[in-house]
């Protein structure tokens, strides 16, 4: 597949989906998070909103890299060869207020439900930097992309 190609089909994906998994580290173990989210138009930053004081945000704070898997699944065997995943690995840090408006708009059209978290004084901002973006197509098409 042409990279031109693969940067449209992972945006699209990203478009037609509302939330991810985002994986953590936890001192010594893994923990995976449901998560609303937005991107940048080039996919070198994903966006991530959550209130400061949960595991989460501690966790990406102690430890910064972190992955996020989408997928398409729809609990039949179809899926085998229909399904598609998107993995995103990438380093997390916390916004600063200089760039909250505009990253808040962006989640905000992507997810209106995310008002009220937005508004709190307690909600914490995140850029995932993306290194990395592998795209799969039911289990023999693999793609990577480095945004």
């Amino acid at each position: 597949m042409q990279e031109t190609q693969l940067f449209d089909e992972i945006k699209h994906f990203l478009n037609t989906q509302v939330q991810g998994v985002l994986a953590t580290l936890d001192a010594d173990q893994p923990c995976l998070h449901l998560m609303a989210y937005g991107f940048s138009d080039d996919l070198r930053e994903l966006y991530l909103v959550s209130y400061a004081d949960t595991r989460k945000v501690s966790n990406m704070l102690a430890q910064p890299k972190v992955s996020m898997l989408w997928d398409n699944r729809t609990g039949n065997s179809a899926d085998h060869v229909d399904g598609l995943a998107l993995n995103a690995v990438g380093q997390a840090y916390r916004l600063d207020e200089t760039r909250f408006d505009d990253i808040k708009a962006l989640l905000l059209k992507r997810n209106a439900t995310l008002k009220t978290l937005l508004s709190s004084d307690r909600a914490a901002i995140f850029s995932v930097s993306v290194s990395e973006y592998v795209y799969v197509k039911g289990y023999s098409e693999v793609y990577q992309l480095q945004p």
